[in-house]
């Protein structure tokens, strides 16, 4: 793709996506070089044409290569060439991009979807859209969806940068891999419908980075399976998800997700970890958060298995309960000086068949608003171990009767427990 620069305003009245002005076409011929038509401008401006030949330029609404070969009864098509927007703005009924090929929208340019699909990998190749610069906006409102790949073979890249914004109602994944990266402050991804990564595929990725952002405002589940990593990293950076978050819904892949650098996700509803894939979720550094509004369910059916870690000065709160190891897998730790959980309500560990084990180790804190109940069938147990390594319990601590069932404090641990403790037949150690 070459960048060439655009023409002096008097110039921009150019419309060559309806038609030439009448008043400017002495200045227009129509050559043909390579099986490649192109619009390009006689006499003085003829040194323009041979730079955009086997690429698609739009400068404002001016056009450089004709109709016919990009746009096909309001549909573009990026499935021969590369095609550019910088500046201006335009509406079609429809976008493919595919077969190695590239959107790209920059300087303020504003590329919209009126009715349509836009799809992005049809073939066994990659597709990608790039959307760069302040005010550069992908806008997608009034489109069906936006879909990533449609075959396993293809891979998707949708890349956000420097102040660019794509927004859309519908974002799912079909298949094959897919990699949607937002970069900088004032990049943005909204979201306003749906986001569905759950088909199996990949593997997926989410980089969220530099002070980017995704917003998710839909009130129906947000779902990410298959094997799907997620990574929201540098100050600034976020990942907003409005209702329920689930995470490794798709049984025998494994994913990671992880905030880092001052990074921040917020949940407003529930958050489900390993419903019935595997994967580990790490907040990680000072100032980086994760927020949920509902509960927190980790470790949901049999082979779902997730941890969730929080070190070097991570925080988490979960505005309701955690419900850990149900009928899958789940392990919360909690490690180094100012890494903190906190559960308003309750924390059950173990309710069904399922296995669990809060780690409290190396000065990290966990504090609980209610009451921690150890239970169920599977293998379950607390460890708090190591100097200033805290476990707050403002209501009641209980151990279930099973052998199976442990209690652990360790190498200057403390335990407190606002209200009452109860041990029943399980495993219970202490060590100064």
């Amino acid at each position: 793709m070459i960048s060439i620069a655009p023409f002096a305003a008097a110039h921009n009245k150019f419309n060559c996506v309806s038609g030439i002005n009448a008043n400017f076409k002495n200045y227009f011929s129509k050559n043909k070089r390579g099986g490649i038509s192109s619009w390009g401008i006689s006499s003085t401006y003829n040194r323009w044409q041979n730079s955009v030949l086997g690429s698609a330029v739009f400068f404002g609404a001016l056009l450089f290569v004709p109709a016919p070969e990009v746009m096909a009864a309001g549909r573009l098509d990026v499935t021969t060439q590369d095609v550019t927007f910088s500046g201006g703005s335009q509406t079609f009924d429809a976008i493919d991009v595919s077969n190695n090929y590239t959107l790209k929208i920059e300087n303020g340019a504003e590329v919209g979807v009126d009715g349509g699909f836009v799809e992005v990998g049809l073939g066994d190749s990659r597709a990608t859209i790039h959307v760069t610069g302040a005010n550069s906006h992908l806008d997608l409102l009034d489109s069906i969806a936006l879909t990533l790949t449609l075959v396993d073979e293809a891979e998707a890249i949708l890349l956000i940068e420097d102040g660019g914004r794509v927004s859309v109602n519908e974002l799912n994944i079909a298949a094959g891999t897919n990699n949607i990266r937002v970069a900088g402050v004032g990049s943005v991804l909204d979201v306003y419908q749906i986001l569905d990564m759950s088909v199996s595929g990949g593997p997926n990725s989410i980089v969220i980075e530099d002070g980017g952002a995704i917003s998710i405002y839909s009130d129906t589940d947000t779902r990410i399976g298959a094997t799907s990593n997620v990574f929201v990293t540098g100050n600034g950076s976020s990942l907003n998800v409005k209702d329920n978050l689930h995470l490794w819904t798709n049984a025998g892949h494994s994913s990671t997700m992880k905030i880092e650098g001052g990074g921040i996700t917020s949940v407003g509803g529930n958050l489900y970890l390993a419903e019935n894939g595997t994967g580990t979720f790490t907040v990680t550094g000072d100032n980086s958060w994760l927020t949920v509004g509902g509960n927190l369910s980790l470790g949901l059916n049999t082979g779902g298995a997730g941890s969730l870690l929080v070190q070097d000065g991570g925080n988490v709160i979960i505005e309701r309960e955690a419900i850990i190891g149900i009928d899958g897998a789940g392990l919360i730790s909690v490690t180094g000086e100012n890494s903190r959980l906190n559960v308003h309500e309750n924390l059950y560990l173990g309710t069904g068949t399922g296995s669990s084990m809060l780690s409290i180790t190396d000065a990290g804190m966990v504090s609980v608003g209610s009451d921690i109940i150890v239970g169920g069938s599977g293998v379950s147990g607390i460890n708090v171990i190591g100097a200033d390594s805290k476990l707050e319990v403002n209501g009641s601590l209980s151990l279930g009767g099973d052998l199976y069932h442990s209690f652990f404090i360790g190498e200057g641990g403390v335990v407190s427990v606002g209200t009452d403790a109860t041990i029943g037949g399980a495993m219970v150690g202490v060590s100064l």
